[in-house]
């Protein structure tokens, strides 16, 4: 019992700090926030290289992947997502303009007449289709 009890004692740090040493789990965690997480066999699709190649680098540089590519590119742009937020807006601006220009006409129905008598029920139906001594034969 003292043996156990010394075990977790002397891991007790690594427990309250929830800190691992094994260098594979950070890398598998790495690599599982690469591929979102997911337990799909990534394998068949051509994006998983790619994945487990970007969480490698991750993992080596200890930086953002996006630092490493501006590094490898020489390019920092961030006009890029400025490019993509006008294009948004210039698109939701054209769509208010298009749907002030021609606003939509709801359709109205029209219900049919309620008030129309239906022969089919009520005191209003027809007679019946067989006579009183027809009925007591089909009954039998």
């Amino acid at each position: 019992m003292n043996s156990i009890i010394s075990n977790v004692a002397a891991k007790s740090r690594s427990l309250i700090e929830n800190v691992n040493t094994n260098l594979v789990e950070c890398f598998n965690n790495v690599i599982a926030k690469f591929i979102g997480g997911k337990r799909i066999n990534f394998a068949l699709k051509r994006g998983y290289q790619a994945r487990c190649n970007a969480a490698v680098v991750k993992f080596n540089e200890k930086s953002a992947i996006s630092h490493v590519h501006n590094t490898l590119t020489n390019k920092n742009r961030p006009e890029m997502g400025l490019t993509v937020v006008v294009e948004k807006k210039r698109e939701e601006a054209q769509k208010r303009k298009n749907n002030s220009e021609r606003p939509v006409r709801k359709k109205i129905r029209k219900l049919t007449d309620a008030k129309q008598k239906q022969n089919d029920y009520g005191p209003a139906s027809l007679d019946p289709d067989m006579s009183q001594s027809e009925l007591e034969v089909a009954k039998e």
